[in-house]
Formats: structure tokens, C-alpha cells, sequence
């Protein structure tokens, strides 16, 4: 019995970010990098947490069935002092279409996001419409916080 009721909560909450790699920049203080290094990896849902100050960016590796939020992680660097620029990101959720536009829902925080899809990858994406599905892609935060962010999906998986 909990066997299945823990199956059918996992189905219910589908949809979460897997991985986050941001560029990062101003990355030079070395007691800073390893605060924030250890902030996320106390954060619920983080799996592993590697800057690299070398290589200007954050990689951070979520868990399965985690309800972090892209914009924590995002707002987490930035209060740390840094500069989060794109970002590459491996995300599941479900297409969805929203007012005549194709959108991805991550159900587990309930957030959705704008897509950008190229013709080669339209076809992938819209037939698993209402389906899980994850894919990677780039998020570019727009300058002004008011305008909504853009998953621009490199591949669906």
C-alpha cells in the first residue's frame, strides 16, 4: 500500500528542474564561493553543488521529486555577491499550451515557462503534449524581473 501511494504521488508531482549550470560572474572571492557551495548543498532537494571560479560557473544537481525553483538558486548567487548570467538546464515537466502558445509546465512547484522551440524540435516537443517530458535548454533571465523567462529547448528527450 505505501508503495503505491508513494508511486501515485510521484505521478501527481512530475516535473521538477534536474540540473542548473549558470555562468557566474565575479566569482573571485574564494571564502564566498565556498559559503554559497555549502548553502546549496544544505538546501532540501540539492543533490551535489560545484562552483568554479576558474571556469565562471555554478553547477548544481538536483534530486528527484525536488521542488526547487530555477529563481531560488538564480537569487541564491546573486545574494552571495555574483553576477548569474544564462543558464544551461535540464528540466522534466509537461507541455502545455497557454493562450495559442506552447508552454512547459513544472508541476512540482507549480511554476510554468515560456518555450522557444527550433522547427527540428517542435514535432518532439508538442507530441508529448499534457505528457512528462524532459528536456535541456538555456534560460537567459531577461534584465527586467517583470518579464517572463524563456526556456529556449535545445533537446527533448
Amino acid at each position: 500500500m505505501a508503495i503505491l501511494l508513494t508511486l501515485l504521488l510521484a505521478a501527481c508531482c512530475y516535473g521538477e528542474f534536474l540540473r542548473i549550470e549558470f555562468e557566474v560572474r565575479e566569482m573571485d572571492c574564494d571564502r564566498c564561493v565556498r559559503s554559497l557551495t555549502s548553502k546549496f548543498k544544505r538546501t532540501k532537494g540539492v543533490k551535489d553543488a560545484r562552483l568554479d571560479p576558474q571556469n565562471n560557473s555554478a553547477v548544481i544537481e538536483l534530486l528527484p521529486g525536488n521542488v526547487v525553483k530555477f529563481e531560488r538558486i538564480r537569487d541564491d548567487i546573486k545574494g552571495a555577491g555574483f553576477t548569474p548570467k544564462g543558464a544551461k538546464v535540464v528540466v522534466q515537466g509537461k507541455p502545455v499550451t497557454s493562450a495559442g502558445k506552447w508552454r512547459m509546465l513544472i508541476t512540482g512547484t507549480g511554476q510554468e515557462y515560456a518555450i522557444s522551440v527550433t522547427e527540428n524540435l517542435v514535432t518532439d516537443f508538442i507530441a508529448r503534449d499534457n505528457q512528462p517530458v524532459t528536456v535541456e535548454g538555456v534560460i537567459n533571465p531577461p534584465p527586467d524581473p517583470k518579464t517572463e523567462m524563456v526556456i529556449e529547448l535545445k533537446q527533448v528527450r
